[in-house]
């Protein structure tokens, strides 16, 4: 079990959260920040699907995609594979992105990821893709 697998988030009567838990979330953020500041590999574009290269040798565990939503939240159905070996294989399946979507996967060495898009309201418009060792 992680340190930060028991924060809780309480305010107390006089409707500040209590210091200890403050310092507990203030280094949880700093902790997922460090995460997430530095992508194996990233991209962007409209349409219904996109192709990320990975760096050989690799690991990857989480995907975060990220939607410009200045003109509405448009994807509605997604999947996202990594081609292993000689194939596609599914990593994950999804209904939204929205703003930002972070996706956990297997840790794996892909030498690229796929999103495909199956279903949105107009053409996607991906802002960033982009691929993480994770925590």
């Amino acid at each position: 079990m992680s340190a930060y697998s028991t924060i809780g988030m309480v305010v107390d009567t006089r409707g500040l959260v209590p210091e200890e838990d403050a310092r507990q979330l203030r280094a949880l953020g700093t902790r997922i920040r460090e995460a997430y500041a530095h992508p194996v590999a990233e991209t962007h574009g409209a349409g219904w699907d996109l192709t990320l290269p990975i760096p050989a040798g690799q690991v990857v565990r989480d995907v975060l995609l990220m939607e410009d939503i200045r003109a509405g939240e448009r994807i509605r159905e997604f999947t996202l594979e990594g081609f292993l070996g000689e194939q596609w294989r599914p990593l994950a399946r999804g209904c939204c992105v929205g703003h930002k979507r972070l996706v956990a996967i297997p840790s794996l060495q892909p030498s690229r990821l796929r999103l495909t898009i199956h279903r949105a309201s107009d053409i996607p418009n991906v802002r960033r893709f982009a691929a993480f060792t994770g925590s």
